[in-house]
Order: structure tokens, then sequence, then C-alpha cells
């Protein structure tokens, strides 16, 4: 933006005198957090020029990132004006652009950054970034695999345009050479202590695979986080891997299969069970088991519980395998969460347990209906429990 940023009033949404709508987020932006605060505004001022302040945030989640990059791909395809003030705290700026948030937000609204920023943020585009905490301290001189990754910048954004099969392979090929490198490889072995190699065979190649091969998706973005060391050792860390593609929801196509005459309807495994917590909405039945179809009056979030398994073809089509290898390797093998994040649905995804004791191949979804604005594509989000990446 040419123009300097002038502060409106102190509310969280507000126009300013030049004209413009300051949306502002919270200090702890989280993807929740945001879903709040976009469904303040209204259809007609969402319409208008849009500043997203970020100024005030003293942490910002992984996720709110990619939320971000989501809403800035939903109004650069509309052409809609738009721009974000950059977090004021040092250590929030430094993470975000070692992150390479900038790069990735540029191309998802497929213009230079330059034009997403206020004249008085553009400094940031070329700011030294600061390592914090020990792994700042420590990454040129140490030998340690997670600090070594932070250095040389492993955890950052990695946003991808595709139209064509053989750019969705190169994608895939790239992503998948990269997490099987020897020094990810050593860090996944020194944190999950076992099957470090399903990482890239598994979770990363199914988020892609379904990401890549969404209806309508053109734009893919992957983001790695893994908590510093200190946390880890309080048995409390997490390897988070977060992707999101601007395509159809997960839920459109089985809306659509069902339409027809539920040509499509989803085949769930036989011996998986769904304990099934609901928010705004009510399920057809108390527990869904393997064999479970829906019926024509299915609510978009049992439609999205579906989304999870394999889609019987019709005849001549292949089968479609939804996220089963995904959500068993992540929470049967690791012990993680599957979080799942499109149109006005948000599904959390975890094993069942009875008392203490993890009941096999059963698991736990919390399902949302979250009213308001819906969300731009879909938003997969793994996190699997690590315990010794030091």
């Amino acid at each position: 933006m040419d123009g300097e940023r002038i502060r409106g009033a102190e509310k969280p949404f507000s126009t300013r005198p030049d004209g413009w709508n300051e949306l502002r987020l919270l200090d702890s932006i989280t993807a929740g957090s945001l879903d709040t605060r976009i469904n303040e505004i209204s259809d007609r001022d969402w319409q208008g020029p849009i500043d997203l302040d970020l100024s005030g945030a003293s942490s910002v989640d992984i996720t709110a990132l990619q939320y971000i990059l989501a809403l800035l791909n939903e109004r650069g395809r509309k052409q809609l004006a738009t721009a974000f003030s950059v977090p004021k705290a040092e250590k929030v700026r430094d993470c975000v652009g070692a992150w390479g948030f900038p790069t990735a937000a540029s191309i998802v609204f497929k213009s230079s950054i330059r034009t997403l920023l206020w004249r008085g943020d553009r400094p940031f585009i070329s700011e030294r970034r600061r390592l914090y905490g020990k792994e700042g301290a420590q990454a040129r001189r140490s030998t340690n695999a997670y600090a070594r990754l932070v250095e040389t910048r492993f955890f950052r954004f990695g946003a991808h345009v595709f139209n064509t099969d053989p750019q969705i392979d190169s994608i895939i090929e790239a992503e998948w050479s990269r997490w099987r490198s020897p020094l990810v490889m050593g860090f996944l072995e020194s944190c999950l202590q076992d099957r470090g190699p399903e990482i890239a065979r598994v979770v990363i190649y199914e988020l892609l695979v379904s990401a890549l091969r969404r209806p309508r998706a053109d734009l893919v973005s992957i983001i790695p986080f893994a908590d510093d060391p200190d946390v880890v050792r309080t048995g409390e860390g997490h390897l988070s891997i977060s992707v999101w593609d601007n395509g159809k929801t997960m839920i459109e196509p089985l809306r659509v299969a069902l339409d027809a005459g539920a040509a499509n309807q989803p085949s769930v495994p036989a011996g998986d069970r769904f304990h099934v917590e609901s928010s705004g909405w009510t399920p057809s039945v108390k527990r869904y088991v393997g064999g479970w179809k829906p019926r024509g009056d299915a609510t978009d979030e049992e439609l999205l519980l579906c989304s999870l398994f394999p889609v019987q073809p019709q005849v001549g089509e292949r089968q479609g395998y939804g996220l089963r290898a995904l959500y068993r390797c992540v929470i049967d093998l690791f012990g993680g969460s599957l979080e799942v994040r499109t149109g006005n649905q948000l599904m959390n995804l975890r094993g069942w347990s009875r008392g203490r004791r993890r009941t096999s191949r059963a698991y736990q979804a919390e399902i949302c209906r979250i009213g308001g604005r819906q969300f731009n594509g879909n938003m997969i989000t793994v996190r699997i429990p690590v315990s010794h990446g030091t």
C-alpha cells in the first residue's frame, strides 16, 4: 500500500478516515480467534478494503497464518483491496518472517508482497531474522538436528501453484524428498524413537495428495512446526504439519453424489468406530460404526466425517481413498490428532479411550458447526507428540 496506516478506534473492527476497514486481531492469534473476528464483519464491509492488523500480536499460531493465507487468496481472486499490518513485537515478526510467510502471502494473493504492506511496514521484508531460545544460541555451532533444521529454515511455508499432473507430481516428489533427507530423518528418529520414515511415506504423502487432487484447487501451502527442545522435555511437545488448499470443500463432492442418488457414497472401513461430540448440530445416530452410510438428508458435519473414508466408485472411475491411511497413521501409530477446517465445519479427530485404556480402531470426533462466512478451501493439520527432539 502506498499510503501510511491511520490508526482507527480501539475496537476489533472499525472504518478509518481513509476508508479502510481495520480488523484488529487479538494479541494471541489462533485460527479460532480469527473465526470469531472474521464473523464480526458484515458482508457489505467485507467487500470493502480490509487491513488485517497483526500489529498487537504477542504470539501467532501456524494454523492462524494458514487461515490468513486462505483469506488473502479469497480476496485476491475477487480483487478486493487488502493489506496486513505486521506485528510490532520483535520476536513475533522475526518468527513470521523466518517462517517465510511474506513469500507465501505474495504467492497466494498473486501479487508482490509490497502491495500487501503499508509503506511504514515495508522494512519488514528485508529485516534480518533472529533465532530465539536455545536453538538460536547454538544453531551455528551445534550438531543438534532440531537446531540445524531451525537454522536452515526447514520450518517454513512452502506455497505452490499447480495446474497440471506433472506439476502435482513434482510438488509431491520435492516435499517427499525434503522429508527423507538425512537431517530430517535424524530429527524424526530422535523425537519419535520409531518409524520416522512413516512421516514422509504416509503423513506427508497423504496430506499432499488429498490437497493437490482436490477439485478446483490450484494452490497448496504446507508448513511444519516443532516445539523447541525445552518444551519437548516437559512431555508436552508436538510436531505439527498443516496443509491448506483452495479447492472445493471436502463436503461438496459427497453432497453432489448424494443429490445424484448416492452413487458415490463413502465406504466406512469395517471395525472403525467414531464417537461424535457435536456442537451447533444434532447427530442422527449416537455412534458411527463401520458400514454406516449417509442418507440424502445427512448434515454437512456427517459428510465431513464421511470424507475421511474410501469412496466406492461408479463404473469406470478410480476409488477415492479419503484420509483413512492418514488418520490411522497419525492416531494409531503415533498417538497424535487430526484437525480439519472446511466450509462452516471444524473437526478434531483423536483416539478414543475408555478410562485410561486406548480402544483399538475407536476414535473421538469433535465436530463443530461454525456460523458466518465459509472458510476458503480446506486446512488439515496433524499434531504428533514428540518426546526426545533434542
